[in-house]
């Protein structure tokens, strides 16, 4: 956890000098990739990311998986003085355990833009997600409107229609 923490220091502290020399401010921290899915329901990974914004700035919002860690999550911000988000992906399928199902099995990443759809209205109306073996999950322990909810699309589909072209002039 030390060294988890010294690293996202590092990385909250390189982009925000990025950040400022092209002349915008940091607004939120989310841990990338593998660091994501480790961190959710590992109290010390959690504190060991939370500590490190706080020691950055307490400014910055914490975006975090939600769902079964809500609470876990929102406990530990509230004792770090930072604001959390929670986070919901209805392109991807979740594990029993309320983690993002691994890229490396099939099925992980919903390609059918109708799935991830019903996921989203599922998520943001129901409060809550299908894992992949069937079992209804909270996608976060309070009602919607109380979290500041994100909704993130994970990667192109390729039913989906290509972005404009840009012009260079």
């Amino acid at each position: 956890p030390d060294e988890v923490r010294d690293f996202v220091i590092y990385q909250i502290g390189a982009l925000k000098g990025f950040c400022a020399l092209h002349g915008t401010e940091m607004q939120h921290v989310k841990p990338h990739g593998n660091l994501y899915n480790m961190s959710v329901g590992n109290e010390s990974l959690l504190r060991a990311i939370a500590e490190a914004i706080a020691a950055v700035d307490k400014n910055l919002i914490w975006v975090v998986l939600g769902g079964a860690q809500s609470a876990l999550a929102r406990k530990i911000a509230g004792e770090y003085g930072i604001r959390v988000a929670f986070e919901a992906f209805p392109d991807r399928a979740y594990d029993p355990d309320g983690k993002l199902t691994s890229r490396k099995k099939p099925g992980a990443v919903i390609e059918d833009p109708q799935k991830s759809a019903e996921q989203a209205l599922r998520m943001a109306l129901d409060n809550e997600i299908i894992a992949a073996d069937g079992t209804r999950r909270p996608s976060s322990e309070t009602t919607p409107a109380a979290n500041a909810m994100s909704v993130a699309i994970g990667m192109p589909h390729p039913s989906a229609p290509s972005p404009p072209a840009l012009n260079a002039t």
